[in-house]
């Protein structure tokens, strides 16, 4: 339970999301509040008192309303579920024919605010020695992880690429195929990588 309430806070926040969310919220809080929940609360209020019909009515309805609330709140705790699982720490591993060579520890951290209609927005992280990578990817339909990385650590090394990764059956590793910029022969070559949970 602790392990599950703990992969919760794999996250990042989006600063530009973050801030058109506080902005819509800041916009339309007085409207809301002002001139859609106060007048129903009070003809609410007074229906309540006129006779035992409409309290029955009233409690109804707000059963009703509550419920849904519920509804949405589950549906929004599953989804970020799913998101908090895929996320965490890997063992990396570069593949060479069939020898599994480790190459640092890997990061895997979900945008919990953001819309997911192509994909759950993810941020990448690797760590081998000197080396720090960073990416952007997409997780799509919670079994293909897509996107691209570069080397923050030294960027004067010209490290970067692009990556396709598949989720095992049992949910533990990555693996795939990555395209990479070689700093030494400053080709592009292929690579094949694997991400095992830790």
């Amino acid at each position: 339970m602790k392990k599950l309430f703990a992969s919760f806070f794999r996250f990042y926040i989006d600063w530009p999301l973050m801030l058109v969310f506080v902005l819509l919220v800041v916009l339309f809080r007085v409207a809301l509040l002002d001139e859609l929940f106060l007048p129903v609360a009070k003809v609410l209020s007074t229906a309540a008192s006129n006779s035992i019909g409409a309290t029955l009515l009233l409690g109804i309805i707000s059963n009703l309303f509550t419920a849904f609330l519920v509804a949405i709140a589950g549906l929004l705790f599953f989804r970020q579920l799913m998101r908090a699982r895929l996320s965490g720490s890997y063992q990396a591993c570069q593949i060479q024919g069939s020898v599994e060579t480790p190459y640092g520890t890997a990061t895997i951290l979900f945008a919990p605010l953001a819309l997911d209609r192509n994909g759950v927005p993810v941020k990448l992280k690797l760590k081998h020695n000197d080396i720090e990578l960073e990416g952007r990817g997409l997780i799509v339909n919670n079994r293909t992880m897509i996107g691209h990385y570069t080397e923050i650590g030294k960027p004067e090394r010209r490290r970067c690429g692009s990556f396709f990764y598949q989720l095992d059956g049992n949910g533990q590793s990555w693996q795939g195929k990555f395209v990479f910029v070689s700093p030494d022969k400053e080709e592009i070559e292929v690579g094949e990588g694997k991400w095992v949970r830790t």
